[in-house]
């Protein structure tokens, strides 16, 4: 389903806070953990690996009820994320809460292809942030923050940390920041430290919309009546506590529900979901460089994409050349002044001002890289080469039967 059909579809049937109070139950099939390819299953006795025991042994060994209040809705797939490594390991068996506004096309930093990497190639190792980076601090003081709210307002709290799959959709699954237990029964707590707080606001409960999909996706996964985000905004005044609670909303779960099971079979079946502006990182994954030889016929789509790649580039020359115009003239009529004030308020800007910035001095190491670029003509070595047709989901696929042969360019010569 298009993402931007499938969120306006959601947009239509429920409030951006999730209003909706009942929970779902028993939407869609019982899956158990993503099928994987031939020779890329997890190992034998792996931790992570979904159970195959009776019920009865299954009730008697099953560790759930001493890692989380929300046994009953599901069960520890035995990683924690104190093992980052298990924790990341287990996690491709799984689409967890996370993955899901990624995969809806909601996340800033990740695309459904990250996703898809992720899972079919495995976890992307990266280096464990600096001390100068905002997501260590945010790790290493999650609970601290959280654990000091729930003793603030004299809640129950248990830490988090537990990977966790639904036992009714057992593909989908969890990791909680903590659970607490405010005197009317145990919920998910969620904590959140950021620099962007336009897009939270506690009185009205609204929420970015990648978290809205993450809490939904966790309520999905533990059957918790609701879940209490405490977000830490950094703003101009110093730090400001937002707190919001989120209720599971049957019509939004239902499209995770969808959602995730056709990426599901997307990965079972080895059919990437098409690149975004964010899928850089995983098409050097999916396609390295270095491994590039040879080439193929791109179809009809190839055609409609370079004609708007050039539209697009000659609008953005037009409009940066008017933006630069348009600076100037601002500048101009400043002139010897600090500040320029509107008449009136444009866009929540009420006047222009001059302002000093400093940049540090930096040198740039000589580096290499791979650059698209659109050719006037092919290589004569290409021509008569009997190429590939280009699929958009997988090149490989595709039989070496459906092939076209690349001819030169032919100009027709004036007549005099």
């Amino acid at each position: 389903m298009n993402n931007e059909k499938m969120m306006a579809r959601f947009w239509s049937k429920v409030d951006k806070n999730g209003s909706t109070v009942t929970h779902v139950d028993g939407l869609g099939p019982c899956w158990s953990g993503i099928d994987r390819p031939t020779g890329t299953e997890s190992p034998p006795g792996s931790p992570h690996r979904p159970c195959e025991v009776s019920m009865s042994e299954s009730a008697l060994k099953d560790p759930t009820p001493e890692v989380t209040a929300f046994a009953a809705d599901c069960e520890w797939t035995g990683a924690q994320s104190s093992d980052r490594d298990a924790w990341l390991s287990a996690r491709r068996d799984y689409i967890s809460a996370s993955d899901v506004a990624a995969i809806m096309g909601e996340d800033s930093y990740r695309s459904a292809l990250d996703v898809y990497a992720d899972k079919a190639l495995g976890p992307l190792v990266e280096e464990r942030p600096g001390l100068d980076d905002p997501r260590f601090w945010g790790t290493v003081l999650e609970q601290t923050i959280l654990g000091a709210v729930a003793n603030h307002h004299g809640w129950q709290y248990r830490a988090g940390g537990y990977l966790l799959r639904s036992r009714t959709h057992p593909h989908l699954a969890a990791t909680l920041d903590a659970e607490v237990d405010r005197g009317d029964g145990w919920r998910n707590f969620e904590g959140k430290t950021t620099r962007v707080a336009r897009d939270w606001d506690e009185d009205s409960g609204s929420l970015p919309t990648r978290v809205l999909i993450q809490t939904q996706a966790q309520m999905l996964v533990t059957g918790a009546p609701s879940t209490i985000v405490f977000a830490l905004l950094q703003t101009v005044k110093g730090l400001q506590p937002c707190m919001i609670e989120v209720h599971p909303s049957v019509e939004f779960q239902a499209i995770i529900i969808e959602t995730t099971e056709e990426f599901r079979e997307r990965v079972r079946t080895l059919s990437p979901p098409p690149a975004d502006a964010r899928s850089r990182r995983a098409l050097e994954r999916l396609h390295p460089r270095d491994q590039a030889q040879g080439a193929v016929m791109l179809g009809a789509d190839a055609l409609e994409w370079t004609a708007e790649y050039q539209e697009v580039s000659r609008q953005i020359a037009i409009l940066s050349k008017r933006k630069g115009e348009i600076q100037n003239l601002l500048k101009q009529s400043i002139g010897d002044q600090s500040f320029g004030v509107l008449p009136e308020a444009v866009g929540n800007k009420t006047c222009w001002r001059w302002q000093r910035q400093e940049r540090l001095g930096y040198t740039v190491e000589p580096s290499t890289s791979d650059v698209l670029l659109a050719l006037k003509q092919a290589p004569r070595e290409l021509f008569g080469l009997q190429l590939p047709a280009a699929n958009k989901h997988n090149p490989a696929l595709i039989p070496a039967s459906e092939t076209k042969a690349l001819k030169p360019k032919t100009r027709r010569r004036s007549k005099r």
